[in-house]
């Protein structure tokens, strides 16, 4: 009795405070039958929902993460998806990455290189550094060969991992087989654009 009481009173509260009315509603209608004895968490996973839904990217991604586990929700990789999508947009780097690895892996949804492409990339230029590391990656596979920017972007990352590092081809022999397909003009002009 004292559930019911708790979910129409939080019910209530989600429901008059969100600015369409119904933002979250779904949310708490579909984790309410999943309610356990762990109140604490109950409550964290509402305060993100509603969190999410006023455009916290932190919030919008552990949001992401709880449908995609399915662990206090059903497992629902559409709207997994989709606070992916909204904590990537607002500038959420882990969220970058993350769609990148499902669309790069295509096992939760489907198979897209060039959205897993686009995601790594987006991660990569705000300065993450896994993300650097992945789209050099990226760059030296037959698909998108390019040792310039495997270059420029393994190199992006060690001037982050190794700041007191003068010479990054020093700590890192695949950046010295990178640069030795590299022309001396394009290899001049990478060292220009990481300076």
């Amino acid at each position: 009795m004292l559930k019911n009481k708790l979910f129409y009173f939080i019910f209530l509260v989600f429901l008059f405070t969100s600015e369409d009315g119904v933002a979250q509603s779904g949310f708490l209608f579909n984790s309410f039958d999943l309610m356990t004895e762990k109140t604490d968490e109950y409550w964290d996973l509402a305060w993100h929902a509603r969190l999410a839904d006023y455009g916290d990217r932190e919030s919008q991604f552990i949001i992401a993460n709880v449908y995609e586990q399915g662990t206090q929700v059903p497992r629902n990789m559409k709207k997994a998806v989709f606070f992916y999508k909204k904590a990537a947009q607002n500038g959420h780097l882990e969220a970058m990455m993350k769609l990148g690895h499902l669309y790069a892996e295509g096992k939760l949804i489907q198979k897209d290189e060039k959205q897993s492409f686009f995601w790594y990339e987006s991660a990569a230029k705000k300065g993450y550094t896994p993300a650097q590391l992945k789209i050099s990656e990226l760059y030296q596979t037959k698909k998108f060969l390019d040792y310039s920017k495997a270059y420029y972007w393994l190199a992006k990352a060690l001037k982050t991992m190794f700041p007191d590092v003068s010479d990054l081809e020093s700590v890192s022999p695949d950046l010295k087989k990178i640069a030795f397909q590299l022309t001396h003009e394009a290899y001049q002009q990478v060292q220009n654009e990481l300076r």
